[in-house]
């Protein structure tokens, strides 16, 4: 079916009208939700209340963990692994004021190490 030019018919527009595109949508969501995640750590991390505030007596905080597993063993009962007391000693140099004096105290408490391997 032809339409004949009548003369009456409606002008089209000369824009076509814009389309968004999915790629597009769901690029921009993702990075909003993004830019949503990042602005909440920030948030969290500056404003997380008493961080400035910790006592000292916080700082050194006994790092035990008292649980013990069982031995494991393979069919036969022979020992595969078992649990082993480890002691660890750690000192943080930003919070060590005069090494001279801390390594000498840890030399009166553990004889063994000396004072020069501190």
């Amino acid at each position: 079916m032809a339409r004949a030019a009548t003369g009456l018919e409606l002008p089209r527009a000369t824009s076509p009208r814009r389309r968004i595109d999915p790629v597009r949508l769901i690029a921009l969501v993702m990075a909003l939700a993004f830019v949503a995640i990042g602005a909440r750590v920030l948030h969290l991390a500056v404003s997380t209340p008493g961080a400035s505030n910790v006592p000292k007596a916080h700082l050194v905080e006994p790092m035990v963990r008292a649980f013990a597993r069982p031995d494991i063993v393979d069919r036969k009962g022979r020992l595969l692994a078992t649990d082993l007391t480890a002691y660890a000693l750690h000192a943080d140099p930003v919070l060590v004021i005069d090494p001279d004096e801390t390594s000498e105290r840890i030399a009166a408490i553990l004889p063994d190490l000396g004072q020069a391997e501190l």
